[in-house]
């Protein structure tokens, strides 16, 4: 995956959750095909924190569960960051399991959302493309 494509809509949905659970990070899983979002699967933080997440253990299993059940990947995993920065920390260096996966970031800056995405190689993360569409 060179990049990672998602709708307007999709994008949206995934804001009003972020939104809802400020001022937590929120977070949750991305599924489709070839780069391109075609579910948004929200996930509860089961540390509500402004600062750290982990997902529900058993909403994230029903997640990915549910991504096998339709024949999609797990495109990414996204959360905020409600108090900065725009990019992943080196605690969410330490915690992704998914390197696979892409990962996309929310900020929540000036009151409005900036979203990045990247891909861990290694111990670095580069940044993806993003296409909102």
């Amino acid at each position: 995956m060179s990049g990672l494509v998602i709708s307007v809509r999709l994008l949206k949905e995934m804001m009003n959750h972020l939104e809802r659970v400020l001022p937590e990070e929120g977070c949750g899983l991305l599924a489709g095909k070839a780069g391109r979002v075609e579910w948004v699967f929200a996930v509860e933080n089961s540390l509500h924190s402004p600062t750290r997440f982990e997902m529900d253990a058993v909403a994230q299993v029903n997640a990915m569960t549910a991504i096998e059940n339709i024949g999609s990947d797990l495109l990414a995993i996204y959360h905020s960051h409600p108090l900065g920065p725009d990019h992943p920390s080196e605690m969410d260096t330490r915690l992704f399991y998914y390197p696979e996966a892409a990962s996309l970031i929310g900020s929540f800056e000036n009151r409005r959302w900036v979203f990045k995405a990247y891909r861990l190689q290694g111990t670095i993360w580069q940044p993806l493309e993003l296409t909102i569409d």
